[in-house]
């Protein structure tokens, strides 16, 4: 198998969202070159998708000993730790990240989102940070025009904590605020609507902005 065409394939498949596929292709192709680090990358984000975490840490620390300049496989890591909660390992492999490629800016928009969560945030702020910046406040049902009832009023702070960190540009951010005011939804949730934040990184933003009682 061509190296390049295992390259291509395996990122083909991981962008249309084929992750199970990816991961079956990735298998077959590493085992006929073990040294690929884009194919093997592209299997450890699959694995990610999957929430298959264990096996994504394992494949991404195979990435290291591979090429241990891999920023993305550290960044990778640092994603993987903040799922479990690990926040000082998780700053470690972002800080690695960045020092290979200062250039990363999901990187860097991580590690702005870690570096503001003070100590270990307790279950009860978790839920509290995901309930008011990611839940739809309303039932999924639209209600009918006459019966829309109107929109929260604007969590600007955590709007502006976005733009702060990174996450967002003054455009992105106005079109989040008009797109809250139009659907009644959560700001956190119109990001994520509009393409512009995935949702784990609303949650983990969430939880970092209430650590710092910035609500």
């Amino acid at each position: 198998m061509d190296r390049r065409v295992s390259q291509n394939d395996a990122a083909s498949l991981f962008k249309a969202g084929q992750y199970q596929e990816t991961v079956e292709y990735s298998k077959k192709a590493l085992k006929l070159s073990p040294g690929d680090i884009d194919t093997r990358l592209y299997y450890s984000r699959a694995l990610m998708a999957l929430k298959q975490d264990d096996s994504a840490q394992k494949e991404l620390r195979q990435c290291l000993r591979i090429l241990p300049s891999s920023g993305l496989a550290y960044r990778l890591l640092g994603e993987l730790s903040l799922r479990k909660n690990e926040y000082e390992s998780a700053k470690m492999f972002l800080k690695q990240a960045m020092a290979i490629n200062s250039q990363d800016q999901e990187a860097k928009q991580l590690l702005s989102i870690v570096s503001s969560i003070k100590g270990t945030p307790s279950e009860e702020l978790r839920e509290k940070a995901t309930r008011l910046h990611t839940t739809p406040p309303h039932s999924e049902q639209s209600p009918l025009p006459d019966q829309r009832l109107p929109p929260p009023t604007v969590k600007r702070g955590f709007g502006n904590y976005l733009h702060k960190v990174g996450m967002l540009n003054a455009k992105e951010l106005k079109d989040i605020v008009r797109y809250h005011k139009m659907h009644s939804v959560r700001i956190g949730q119109a990001a994520v609507t509009l393409g512009y934040v995935s949702a784990p990184k609303i949650e983990w933003a969430a939880l970092a902005y209430h650590s710092t009682d910035s609500i």
